[in-house]
């Protein structure tokens, strides 16, 4: 199991303010042909005009459980069911421009029957498209973001870790 601590060092201190906390449940869906879910991420905001990638995830409500809150997550922005297959661990990270520290628990999940999107929160305005790729395939994805310094890359350097986490389930 991970628990790997990560600072913002490509965006600059705002403010001399303290860094709100929020817990997230993350994760990737397997489908049946041990391709893992990836959320394709456009935006053009105070991070910058780019195309990145990401897990699924999000706000753990209050009230709710990280099991509940990942199914959750997973059924909003894939619109698949799903089921946990493991917890994988935590990822902290800090975001300068939003003055947050994230604390994101990342969940490997089976995919289950389609039942639709239903995106509700303002980061789901920015998802393009879902598609699902090879394990492969995605660390050469991610790989192609640690040279850049932007978002793409503070996503990239917390989820290369996730991915070899999968490889150890999977194989």
């Amino acid at each position: 199991m991970i628990n790997l601590h990560f600072i913002d060092d490509v965006y600059p201190i705002i403010s001399n303010e303290p860094y709100k906390e929020r817990q997230i449940a993350r994760g990737f869906l397997l489908d049946e042909n041990n391709k893992l879910s990836i959320l394709k991420i456009s935006r053009d905001d105070m991070f910058g005009k780019l195309t990145y990638i990401e897990s699924s995830g999000g706000g753990i409500d209050d009230g709710e459980n990280m099991n509940d809150a990942i199914k959750r997550e997973i059924r909003e922005e894939t619109g698949y069911e799903s089921e946990i297959i493991s917890y994988i661990g935590i990822v902290t990270d800090h975001y300068n421009l939003l003055k947050r520290k994230n604390i994101q628990h990342y969940f490997l999940l089976k995919k289950g029957k389609y039942v639709g999107k239903h995106l509700v929160s303002l980061g789901d305005n920015f998802i393009n498209e879902v598609s699902f790729m090879s394990l492969d395939d995605l660390y050469k994805e991610y790989s192609s973001f640690l040279n850049k310094k932007d978002i793409s890359y503070l996503v990239a350097r917390k989820e290369i870790p996730v991915l070899n986490e999968i490889k150890k389930i999977l194989y």
